[in-house]
Parts: C-alpha cells; sequence; structure tokens
C-alpha cells in the first residue's frame, strides 16, 4: 500500500485515495457537492460512485464508500488535478445530485429537499445550463435520476 503513502513534501488528498482504493470510480454525492461549494458542510465519509456493486473501505485516514450509478458512462465527470497530490475523477454538481437521487430512495429529492435538507442556495442552481441537462439526460433511460433531472430542469429553466 504504499503507493498511498504520501512523497516527502507531498499532501495526502483523500479524492486521490478514493481513485486508487477503487477503480474504475468517480467522488460524487455529497463529497463532490461539498467540493464544488454547493453544501456548506464538510463530509466525514467519501463518497464516490462506481458501475458495479457497493463496496466500502474502513482506512485510518477516512471511511470511503462506493455506490453504484444509474450512468453507463462518465457524462459529467471530469478528471482533476488535486494540488499536487494527484488526480482524480469529480461529478459535476449536476451529475452529483443525479447519483444522489438514485441513491436516496426514501427520500422525494426535489427542490425543496435540495434547498431545506441540502441546503443548496438558490444562487447554485441558478448556474445550471440547459446543455448539462441535455447531456446527462441523454444517458438516463429511466428511474429515479431520470424523474429527478427532468423535474429539476423543469423548475430551473421557470
Amino acid at each position: 500500500m504504499s503507493s498511498l503513502s504520501p512523497t516527502a513534501g507531498s499532501p495526502l488528498d483523500l479524492f486521490v485515495v478514493a481513485a486508487v482504493l477503487h477503480r474504475p470510480s468517480f467522488v460524487s454525492l455529497e463529497s463532490a457537492l461539498s467540493a464544488h461549494g454547493w453544501i456548506p458542510e464538510s463530509v466525514p465519509i467519501i463518497t464516490s460512485c462506481c458501475f458495479r456493486r457497493r463496496l466500502a473501505f474502513d482506512t485510518p485516514v477516512a471511511r470511503f464508500e462506493y455506490q453504484p450509478t444509474p450512468f453507463r458512462n462518465l457524462v459529467g465527470v471530469e478528471r482533476v488535478e488535486r494540488a499536487g497530490a494527484g488526480a482524480c475523477l469529480l461529478a459535476s454538481p449536476l451529475r452529483a445530485l443525479c447519483d444522489l437521487a438514485h441513491e436516496r430512495r426514501s427520500v422525494r429529492m426535489n427542490r425543496d429537499y435540495l434547498i431545506g435538507s441540502l441546503r443548496i442556495d438558490t444562487d447554485r442552481l441558478a448556474l445550471l445550463r440547459r446543455s448539462d441537462f441535455v447531456a446527462l439526460q441523454e444517458e438516463l433511460k429511466e428511474g429515479r435520476a431520470l424523474r429527478f433531472l427532468m423535474a429539476l430542469r423543469k423548475e430551473v429553466e421557470r
């Protein structure tokens, strides 16, 4: 596991560790929303998405959880350099919200939930572009994430 040890002078970045622990995966859900500044809280668990089954790793530095994504590819995900610590894949805020809608089966994901429970500022929602919705919508054929995406798009485009 020496590949997880930082070299002298370089910081240990938990998002880069998450990328190394389970491949392919990308940081998403609350971790991505926090990284983009969309939610005010820091997140104690590093949450990522993957294309296979759920996994979790408890390590001395953090807990890493991997959830299945409803998407079949990396639309809405980009490679991000992490301040000299390496690189990872990071979901856009809208992609992270779709992954969250897929994951949260017991919660009705809507604008009120985003603002009231997740405490996302309405100014952040106003930043979402039509093209972001279209790209993600093309990749989803059915399910909670698609229903959430279509409903949010209607509310944002008003």
